[in-house]
């Protein structure tokens, strides 16, 4: 039988054309193999102006101006909070009942100035004390008349959509304000914000964060860059 010739340790392997054509084949898919495996391990990779980037720098910014939103929101309700214990002759209220419906409907939020005892007429809608100083006894209603009585300004109310007249007779000290403007339902909002102020606060400053966050990984990754501004003055000439 034929013996295989012994190749000599370390011996040069030489190789016909097909199998070097087919070795430099196999080396050229392992590297291509290789690229691929690269590009999966590192995840975070994003070419400039690529659709990823675009999304990602869109949701950075849904991010943050949904932020800013919930930051004026709930600056907002902290001003009308305020403004319901009065800032000069100004107040907020929110409407608690239908008594004032259609005109005013319950959860609306209502704005009233205090003028001069005498700049109240019948016809007015008016919000004023039922017990002096108790906020839970905070009236609004339509004034049915205006007289004066042992020198006070005395003033009777009554319902939306009631032609009787409230058994209740209060002078001007009572009133709080007259209505300015109405913006129904809107108190249901101000409620909401100012009973879950807290959380709202964090979902804030968590949505702020992240956008934060995002941005600068955009721009470190070098997906986005930061526009230059253009200096407005002219260079000197020497």
């Amino acid at each position: 039988m034929p013996r295989h010739k012994k190749i000599p340790a370390g011996a040069p392997l030489s190789l016909s054309p097909q199998g070097q054509a087919l070795v430099d084949e196999l080396d050229q898919l392992a590297g291509e193999v290789l690229d691929e495996a690269t590009d999966i391990s590192d995840p975070l990779q994003i070419e400039p102006g690529s659709k990823k980037a675009r999304n990602i720098h869109i949701t950075a910014n849904v991010f943050l101006w949904t932020a800013v939103g919930l930051c004026l929101l709930l600056t907002l309700t902290f001003g009308l909070n305020q403004a319901a214990d009065g800032v000069g002759k100004l107040h907020f209220f929110v409407e608690p009942t239908a008594a004032m419906a259609p005109k005013i409907p319950q959860g609306s939020l209502l704005l009233t100035y205090r003028p001069a005892a005498n700049k109240i007429e019948p016809g007015e809608i008016v919000t004023y004390w039922a017990v002096p100083n108790n906020p839970d006894s905070r009236i609004t209603r339509i004034v049915e008349a205006h007289w004066k009585e042992s020198g006070q300004d005395m003033y009777r109310t009554k319902r939306a959509a009631s032609a009787k007249a409230d058994s209740i007779e209060f002078n001007y000290t009572s009133i709080l304000g007259v209505k300015l403007a109405v913006l129904p339902f809107a108190g249901y909002a101000i409620s909401f914000v100012a009973g879950y102020a807290p959380g709202l606060t964090a979902i804030a400053a968590a949505l702020c964060l992240a956008a934060v966050l995002l941005r600068k990984w955009l721009l470190q990754t070098g997906a986005i860059q930061l526009k230059k501004r253009k200096g407005t003055k002219k260079a000197k000439k020497a």
